[in-house]
């Protein structure tokens, strides 16, 4: 169950066709066999996230319901939150979506479950245009839990380009400068990660640093030359030790 619900979260990035009803049809079946067993709230959870993405939403609900009235202590009933929020959230209900949100990421004890809770908001503050606010709870989940948004090298990349793209160098950097600690250089993101690094870190004021970064990258074999006296041109040692 934990491994169909996974590819049926993924299915149309890999293209798969995952029998949804098969899910439902197992858990009911589980549940019913091991009524008593410690792994119930995770069932429960996985039966409600497929008859969602299925869009019977009468069976989610009431799967749901036994989930969080049932077992309101476990992270998969605010799991099962995030679930029914992010449902409410496609159907336009934003602000109750948010509120939920909101509520899981100052209830959750689990540190992943609040994290993901943290980045949904994150992420619908970035859709609506709103970068400071996003880069609030970006900021929480990488003082808290930074593994959460490193542990994709190339989604964390992403992250920090789009950042950056919008004024926000500063978090950009942090991510970027954590992820160059994670990358080897024969990684195909580790040459423009490293460019990227100096410019946010200097974007960011933290000049010591983007020097460092560059001085580096003027060291390996790669280098490129006329990259780095661009970099000279638009003033990027100024003030560095400042």
């Amino acid at each position: 169950l934990r491994s169909l619900d996974k590819l049926a979260e993924n299915k149309d990035k890999y293209k798969l066709d995952i029998d949804e009803e098969l899910i439902t049809e197992l858990g009911k079946k589980w549940v019913k066999s091991f009524p008593s067993d410690e792994a119930i709230a995770e069932v429960l959870l996985y039966i409600a996230k497929s008859y969602l993405r299925i869009g019977y939403n009468s069976d989610a609900n009431y799967f749901l319901d036994v989930l969080m009235s049932e077992h309101p202590k476990s992270k998969f009933a605010k799991m099962g939150a995030i679930s029914f929020a992010d449902n409410l959230y496609k159907k336009g209900k934003k602000a109750k979506a948010i509120a939920l949100y909101k509520d899981v990421l100052y209830s959750a004890k689990d540190i992943d479950v609040a994290s993901l809770a943290a980045m949904r908001l994150a992420n619908n503050s970035a859709e609506s245009r709103n970068f400071d606010k996003a880069a609030v709870y970006y900021q929480k989940i990488l003082d808290a839990n930074e593994e959460f948004i490193l542990k994709d090298k190339q989604k964390a990349y992403e992250l920090a380009k789009k950042l950056a793209s919008n004024k926000l160098e500063k978090i950009a950097s942090q991510i970027s400068l954590k992820l160059l600690k994670r990358v080897k250089k024969i990684d195909p993101i580790y040459e423009e990660l490293l460019k990227d690094s100096g410019v946010w870190a200097q974007a960011a004021k933290d000049n010591k640093k983007a020097y460092e970064i560059y001085k580096n990258k003027m060291k390996s074999s790669w280098a490129d030359g006329m990259e780095i006296n661009e970099a000279k041109n638009k003033n990027f040692f100024r003030n560095i030790f400042e």
